[in-house]
């Protein structure tokens, strides 16, 4: 039977290091849990029986309003990531 080889940690699919995660994916955070709370509002909104334009305006209004509080952490995340990728330049 063959002996497994070992991989080497750069051939490796999981990173090692314990890296802080990268704009994009900061970003990809935030805008999910923006696309998440418009929908959930959107859902809402609709099942209150408002149709059309008036329930897509009134669901953007509402979740944007909303997530001022709920993605303040995720907002303060991007930026200092933003701040620290500027000041490495």
């Amino acid at each position: 039977m063959p002996k497994p080889v070992p991989m080497k940690p750069e051939t490796s699919l999981v990173s090692s290091s314990k890296e802080p995660p990268g704009l994009l994916a900061i970003n990809l955070r935030y805008f999910a849990l923006r696309v998440v709370l418009f929908g959930a509002v959107l859902t809402a909104v609709l099942l209150l029986g408002v149709n059309g334009w008036l329930a897509f305006f009134a669901a953007l209004v509402v979740s944007g309003i909303m997530s001022f509080p709920l993605a303040l952490r995720q907002r303060r995340a991007a930026q200092r990531a933003f701040e620290i990728r500027r000041g490495q330049r």
